[in-house]
Protein backbone atom coordinates (compact mmCIF):
# COMPACT_ATOMS: atom_id res chain seq x y z
CA UNK A 1 0.00 0.00 0.00
CA UNK A 2 1.25 3.48 -0.86
CA UNK A 3 0.31 5.66 2.09
CA UNK A 4 1.21 8.83 0.18
CA UNK A 5 -1.33 8.06 -2.57
CA UNK A 6 -4.51 7.45 -0.59
CA UNK A 7 -7.94 8.98 -1.16
CA UNK A 8 -8.20 10.16 2.46
CA UNK A 9 -5.48 11.60 4.68
CA UNK A 10 -3.73 9.05 6.88
CA UNK A 11 -4.22 10.31 10.43
CA UNK A 12 -6.07 9.41 13.61
CA UNK A 13 -9.68 10.58 13.85
CA UNK A 14 -12.31 10.67 16.57
CA UNK A 15 -15.85 9.38 16.07
CA UNK A 16 -17.36 12.71 15.00
CA UNK A 17 -14.59 13.24 12.45
CA UNK A 18 -15.28 9.78 11.04
CA UNK A 19 -18.97 10.61 10.63
CA UNK A 20 -18.10 13.89 8.92
CA UNK A 21 -15.62 12.14 6.63
CA UNK A 22 -18.26 9.52 5.76
CA UNK A 23 -20.57 12.22 4.41
CA UNK A 24 -17.76 13.61 2.27
CA UNK A 25 -16.93 10.14 0.92
CA UNK A 26 -20.61 9.54 0.06
CA UNK A 27 -20.75 12.87 -1.75
CA UNK A 28 -17.60 12.22 -3.80
CA UNK A 29 -18.53 8.61 -4.68
CA UNK A 30 -22.29 8.99 -4.69
CA UNK A 31 -23.10 7.30 -8.01
CA UNK A 32 -21.07 4.05 -7.59
CA UNK A 33 -22.04 3.80 -3.92
CA UNK A 34 -25.72 4.24 -4.83
CA UNK A 35 -25.54 1.50 -7.48
CA UNK A 36 -23.74 -0.92 -5.18
CA UNK A 37 -26.13 -0.09 -2.34
CA UNK A 38 -29.06 -0.96 -4.60
CA UNK A 39 -27.39 -4.18 -5.81
CA UNK A 40 -26.92 -5.33 -2.23
CA UNK A 41 -30.11 -4.13 -0.55
CA UNK A 42 -32.84 -4.65 -3.16
CA UNK A 43 -32.75 -8.50 -2.92
CA UNK A 44 -33.05 -8.29 0.87
CA UNK A 45 -35.80 -5.65 0.57
CA UNK A 46 -37.85 -7.95 -1.68
CA UNK A 47 -37.21 -11.07 0.43
CA UNK A 48 -38.19 -9.28 3.64
CA UNK A 49 -41.36 -7.93 2.05
CA UNK A 50 -42.51 -11.38 0.95
CA UNK A 51 -41.63 -12.82 4.37
CA UNK A 52 -43.86 -10.42 6.33
CA UNK A 53 -46.23 -9.04 3.71
CA UNK A 54 -49.16 -10.62 5.59
CA UNK A 55 -48.69 -7.90 8.24
CA UNK A 56 -49.63 -5.25 5.66
CA UNK A 57 -53.04 -6.65 4.65
CA UNK A 58 -54.82 -4.11 6.87
CA UNK A 59 -53.29 -0.65 6.52
CA UNK A 60 -55.37 0.61 9.48
CA UNK A 61 -54.42 -2.07 12.04
CA UNK A 62 -52.02 -0.49 14.52
CA UNK A 63 -51.07 -3.78 16.15
CA UNK A 64 -50.04 -5.29 12.83
CA UNK A 65 -48.23 -2.09 11.92
CA UNK A 66 -46.25 -2.21 15.18
CA UNK A 67 -45.38 -5.88 14.63
CA UNK A 68 -44.39 -5.11 11.04
CA UNK A 69 -41.99 -2.36 12.05
CA UNK A 70 -40.40 -4.29 14.90
CA UNK A 71 -39.83 -7.29 12.63
CA UNK A 72 -38.46 -5.12 9.83
CA UNK A 73 -36.06 -3.37 12.21
CA UNK A 74 -34.78 -6.74 13.47
CA UNK A 75 -34.34 -8.06 9.94
CA UNK A 76 -32.57 -5.01 8.51
CA UNK A 77 -30.27 -4.49 11.49
CA UNK A 78 -29.33 -8.17 11.21
CA UNK A 79 -28.80 -8.11 7.42
CA UNK A 80 -27.16 -4.69 7.02
CA UNK A 81 -23.51 -5.80 7.01
CA UNK A 82 -24.15 -8.54 4.44
CA UNK A 83 -26.27 -6.29 2.21
CA UNK A 84 -23.54 -3.64 2.09
CA UNK A 85 -20.76 -6.09 1.14
CA UNK A 86 -20.43 -4.69 -2.39
CA UNK A 87 -20.23 -1.17 -0.98
CA UNK A 88 -17.52 -2.14 1.50
CA UNK A 89 -15.45 -3.83 -1.19
CA UNK A 90 -15.66 -0.75 -3.42
CA UNK A 91 -14.50 1.55 -0.62
CA UNK A 92 -11.53 -0.70 0.11
CA UNK A 93 -10.42 -0.42 -3.50
CA UNK A 94 -11.21 3.30 -3.85
CA UNK A 95 -9.09 4.39 -0.90
CA UNK A 96 -5.87 3.10 -2.50
CA UNK A 97 -6.69 3.39 -6.22
CA UNK A 98 -8.36 5.69 -8.73
CA UNK A 99 -12.12 5.04 -8.58
CA UNK A 100 -12.57 1.35 -9.43
CA UNK A 101 -15.48 0.47 -11.69
CA UNK A 102 -18.73 -0.85 -10.27
CA UNK A 103 -18.48 -4.01 -12.38
CA UNK A 104 -14.97 -4.72 -11.11
CA UNK A 105 -16.10 -4.29 -7.51
CA UNK A 106 -18.99 -6.71 -8.01
CA UNK A 107 -16.77 -9.32 -9.67
CA UNK A 108 -14.13 -9.14 -6.97
CA UNK A 109 -16.78 -9.41 -4.25
CA UNK A 110 -18.02 -12.71 -5.65
CA UNK A 111 -14.44 -13.97 -5.47
CA UNK A 112 -14.40 -13.81 -1.67
CA UNK A 113 -13.70 -16.96 0.32
CA UNK A 114 -16.72 -19.27 0.92
CA UNK A 115 -15.93 -18.88 4.62
CA UNK A 116 -17.56 -15.46 4.32
CA UNK A 117 -20.95 -17.18 4.03
CA UNK A 118 -20.30 -18.97 7.31
CA UNK A 119 -19.11 -15.91 9.24
CA UNK A 120 -21.88 -13.62 7.99
CA UNK A 121 -24.76 -15.98 7.27
CA UNK A 122 -24.47 -18.33 10.25
CA UNK A 123 -22.27 -16.86 13.00
CA UNK A 124 -24.02 -13.50 12.73
CA UNK A 125 -27.41 -15.24 12.57
CA UNK A 126 -28.52 -13.72 9.25
CA UNK A 127 -29.93 -16.99 7.88
CA UNK A 128 -31.42 -18.26 11.20
CA UNK A 129 -33.17 -14.92 11.84
CA UNK A 130 -34.67 -14.82 8.36
CA UNK A 131 -35.84 -18.44 8.57
CA UNK A 132 -37.43 -17.74 11.95
CA UNK A 133 -39.37 -14.83 10.46
CA UNK A 134 -40.85 -17.26 7.92
CA UNK A 135 -42.43 -19.12 10.87
CA UNK A 136 -44.53 -16.05 11.64
CA UNK A 137 -47.93 -16.14 9.93
CA UNK A 138 -51.39 -14.68 10.31
CA UNK A 139 -52.92 -17.96 11.54
CA UNK A 140 -50.54 -18.22 14.50
CA UNK A 141 -52.05 -18.06 17.96
CA UNK A 142 -50.89 -15.40 20.37
CA UNK A 143 -48.86 -17.95 22.37
CA UNK A 144 -47.10 -19.44 19.35
CA UNK A 145 -46.50 -15.96 17.94
CA UNK A 146 -44.93 -14.87 21.22
CA UNK A 147 -42.72 -17.98 21.29
CA UNK A 148 -41.47 -17.50 17.75
CA UNK A 149 -40.84 -13.82 18.37
CA UNK A 150 -38.90 -14.59 21.54
CA UNK A 151 -36.72 -16.99 19.55
CA UNK A 152 -36.28 -14.32 16.87
CA UNK A 153 -35.11 -11.72 19.39
CA UNK A 154 -32.71 -14.22 21.00
CA UNK A 155 -31.11 -15.08 17.65
CA UNK A 156 -30.91 -11.41 16.67
CA UNK A 157 -29.27 -10.57 20.01
CA UNK A 158 -26.62 -13.26 19.51
CA UNK A 159 -25.89 -11.90 16.03
CA UNK A 160 -25.70 -8.38 17.45
CA UNK A 161 -23.19 -9.43 20.10
CA UNK A 162 -20.99 -11.14 17.50
CA UNK A 163 -21.08 -8.07 15.23
CA UNK A 164 -20.30 -5.79 18.16
CA UNK A 165 -17.23 -7.82 19.18
CA UNK A 166 -16.07 -8.65 15.62
CA UNK A 167 -17.33 -5.82 13.37
CA UNK A 168 -14.59 -5.99 10.72
CA UNK A 169 -14.88 -9.58 9.50
CA UNK A 170 -16.03 -8.37 6.08
CA UNK A 171 -13.01 -6.14 5.69
CA UNK A 172 -10.59 -8.88 6.78
CA UNK A 173 -11.94 -11.41 4.28
CA UNK A 174 -12.77 -9.02 1.44
CA UNK A 175 -9.93 -6.53 1.52
CA UNK A 176 -7.06 -8.20 3.36
CA UNK A 177 -7.92 -11.59 1.80
CA UNK A 178 -6.63 -13.35 4.88
CA UNK A 179 -6.52 -17.17 4.49
CA UNK A 180 -8.89 -19.17 6.65
CA UNK A 181 -6.20 -21.43 8.08
CA UNK A 182 -2.44 -21.91 7.94
CA UNK A 183 -1.01 -23.75 4.99
CA UNK A 184 0.45 -27.20 5.61
CA UNK A 185 4.00 -26.41 4.47
CA UNK A 186 6.89 -25.16 6.59
CA UNK A 187 6.16 -21.51 5.81
CA UNK A 188 2.65 -21.90 7.21
CA UNK A 189 3.86 -21.78 10.81
CA UNK A 190 4.31 -18.02 10.68
CA UNK A 191 1.36 -17.37 8.38
CA UNK A 192 -1.39 -15.08 9.65
CA UNK A 193 -4.80 -16.73 9.23
CA UNK A 194 -8.31 -15.37 9.73
CA UNK A 195 -8.79 -16.30 13.38
CA UNK A 196 -5.44 -14.86 14.42
CA UNK A 197 -5.93 -11.69 12.37
CA UNK A 198 -9.44 -11.14 13.71
CA UNK A 199 -8.29 -11.56 17.30
CA UNK A 200 -5.32 -9.23 16.92
CA UNK A 201 -7.40 -6.53 15.24
CA UNK A 202 -10.44 -6.61 17.53
CA UNK A 203 -9.11 -7.48 20.98
CA UNK A 204 -6.61 -4.63 21.06
CA UNK A 205 -9.41 -2.11 20.45
CA UNK A 206 -12.33 -3.90 22.14
CA UNK A 207 -13.41 -1.01 24.38
CA UNK A 208 -13.09 1.47 21.51
CA UNK A 209 -15.16 -0.76 19.22
CA UNK A 210 -17.93 -1.26 21.77
CA UNK A 211 -18.16 2.48 22.37
CA UNK A 212 -18.32 3.21 18.65
CA UNK A 213 -20.92 0.49 18.11
CA UNK A 214 -23.18 1.96 20.79
CA UNK A 215 -22.76 5.48 19.41
CA UNK A 216 -23.48 4.33 15.85
CA UNK A 217 -26.61 2.54 17.07
CA UNK A 218 -27.84 5.65 18.87
CA UNK A 219 -27.13 7.92 15.91
CA UNK A 220 -28.93 5.51 13.58
CA UNK A 221 -32.24 6.40 15.26
CA UNK A 222 -32.37 10.15 14.42
CA UNK A 223 -30.86 9.48 10.98
CA UNK A 224 -33.62 6.98 10.19
CA UNK A 225 -36.32 9.30 11.53
CA UNK A 226 -34.93 12.15 9.41
CA UNK A 227 -35.05 10.13 6.20
CA UNK A 228 -38.48 8.72 7.05
CA UNK A 229 -39.84 12.22 7.71
CA UNK A 230 -38.36 13.47 4.45
CA UNK A 231 -39.93 10.62 2.46
CA UNK A 232 -43.32 11.15 4.13
CA UNK A 233 -43.11 14.88 3.42
CA UNK A 234 -42.44 14.23 -0.27
CA UNK A 235 -45.30 11.72 -0.35
CA UNK A 236 -47.65 14.19 1.30
CA UNK A 237 -46.60 17.04 -1.00
CA UNK A 238 -47.22 14.92 -4.10
CA UNK A 239 -50.39 13.42 -2.59
CA UNK A 240 -49.30 9.89 -3.57
CA UNK A 241 -51.29 8.00 -0.91
CA UNK A 242 -54.32 10.15 0.02
CA UNK A 243 -56.51 7.38 1.51
CA UNK A 244 -54.24 4.47 2.37
CA UNK A 245 -53.96 4.67 6.17
CA UNK A 246 -50.51 3.70 7.37
CA UNK A 247 -49.38 2.33 3.99
CA UNK A 248 -46.77 5.12 3.40
CA UNK A 249 -45.09 4.15 6.69
CA UNK A 250 -44.96 0.52 5.61
CA UNK A 251 -43.27 1.48 2.34
CA UNK A 252 -40.97 4.30 3.41
CA UNK A 253 -39.98 2.81 6.78
CA UNK A 254 -37.81 0.02 5.30
CA UNK A 255 -36.39 2.42 2.71
CA UNK A 256 -35.29 4.82 5.46
CA UNK A 257 -33.76 1.94 7.43
CA UNK A 258 -31.79 0.71 4.40
CA UNK A 259 -30.53 4.23 3.64
CA UNK A 260 -29.27 4.48 7.22
CA UNK A 261 -27.65 1.04 6.87
CA UNK A 262 -25.76 2.26 3.79
CA UNK A 263 -24.48 5.35 5.57
CA UNK A 264 -23.41 3.33 8.61
CA UNK A 265 -21.56 0.90 6.34
CA UNK A 266 -19.37 3.79 5.15
CA UNK A 267 -18.85 4.87 8.77
CA UNK A 268 -17.92 1.31 9.75
CA UNK A 269 -15.37 1.05 6.93
CA UNK A 270 -13.74 4.35 7.89
CA UNK A 271 -13.69 3.19 11.51
CA UNK A 272 -11.85 0.06 10.31
CA UNK A 273 -9.28 2.24 8.54
CA UNK A 274 -8.90 4.39 11.66
CA UNK A 275 -8.31 1.33 13.86
CA UNK A 276 -5.62 0.08 11.47
CA UNK A 277 -3.99 3.52 11.41
CA UNK A 278 -3.81 3.46 15.22
CA UNK A 279 -2.61 -0.13 15.57
CA UNK A 280 -0.20 -0.40 12.65
CA UNK A 281 1.37 3.04 12.76
CA UNK A 282 0.34 4.14 9.25
CA UNK A 283 0.69 7.80 10.19
CA UNK A 284 4.21 7.31 11.55
CA UNK A 285 5.25 5.24 8.52
CA UNK A 286 3.96 7.94 6.18
CA UNK A 287 5.99 10.61 7.99
CA UNK A 288 9.13 8.49 7.87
Amino acid sequence: MNFDQTYIAIRKRNVLEIFDLALLVIRDHFRPLLILWLVGTVPFFIANWFAIRWMTVDAYDRELLTLYFWTMVVLISNQAQVATTFLTNYLGQAIFSQRPSVAMSIRSTFGVSPYYVWTQGILRMVAPVFLTVWLLNRESTSDSLAGVYFLLLCLATVGLIVRCSRPFSSEILLLEKTPIRRSGNANGRNQIHYSLRSSSLHKAASSELIGRFILMSLLSIPVTITFLGSLLLIDSSLNLHPTSGYMPLMIYGPIALWITAGIMAVVRFLSYIDIRIRQEGWELELRL
